[in-house]
């Protein structure tokens, strides 16, 4: 059983439980307030905000110093609920990778509607999206809608898989001397206790109607292509 702590920079204040319903509540009523969350989640440490959030999003870029031609996915609790910003032409394999794969380290770059992805960076015609295998991200998820997400390290860095290790990149203080520091750059809502595998998903581009690789991570390409042929 994880415990989870959630933690308020601005303040330094911090929330303690192992009930995932409790978790997910207090991360929702932070990230209503304070916009940017560092969450720990299945893959690798990621910051996240509501995918039509322009400013937070915007913070989000600024704090990895990352270019606005490059797209950041967007963590769902399902493909039904984003059905009606995405081309029904990618619906059913969506559905058939979400049947076989999902959640799981697969990200899937398909065709949207220019509302979704407006703030997300790119050229705004597509989006990754993936159904994270976390018990506690999933059910906030379900509460808050898509968040639009990235790996919480400076683009051209390692990845990361925990907040210290965060701190440390910024070259901030150590927590918790850090936490007035965090709440400046834009970051105030914290989580620790998953248990992140430190390993990239898979990144595949659906758009076309063909099968593209763009990143290998944990799920192997022949999984994918199985899971697009099989026959119900």
């Amino acid at each position: 059983m994880s415990l989870y702590q959630i933690y308020t920079p601005i303040t330094g204040d911090s929330v303690e439980t192992t009930d995932i319903e409790e978790a997910a509540r207090s991360i929702f009523e932070l990230i209503e307030r304070s916009k940017v969350a560092s969450l720990v989640t299945d893959t690798v440490l990621g910051l996240g905000a509501g995918f039509d959030d322009e400013e937070a999003i915007k913070k989000i870029f600024e704090i990895k110093r990352r270019p606005s031609d490059k797209t950041l996915a967007v963590l769902i609790p399902s493909v039904s609920s984003v059905t009606p910003f995405l081309d029904e032409d990618d619906l059913e394999a969506l559905f058939r990778i979400e049947d076989a794969i999902w959640p799981g380290p697969l990200t899937v770059i398909v065709s949207c509607h220019e509302y979704f992805s407006r703030f997300l960076g790119g050229d705004g015609s597509s989006v990754g999206l993936r159904i994270p295998n976390d018990p506690l991200l999933r059910r906030l998820l379900e509460i808050t809608g898509p968040l639009a997400t990235t790996s919480a390290n400076i683009s051209g860095l390692p990845s990361l898989t925990s907040v210290p290790e965060f701190i440390e990149q910024l070259a901030l203080e150590p927590w918790p001397k850090s936490h007035r520091a965090l709440f400046e750059l834009g970051i105030s809502v914290m989580v620790g206790g998953g248990t992140p595998t430190g390993k990239s998903s898979t990144v595949v581009d659906l758009r076309g109607g063909t099968l593209e690789i763009i990143r290998q991570g944990e799920v192997e390409l022949f999984r994918i292509d199985e899971a697009l042929r099989k026959v119900d």
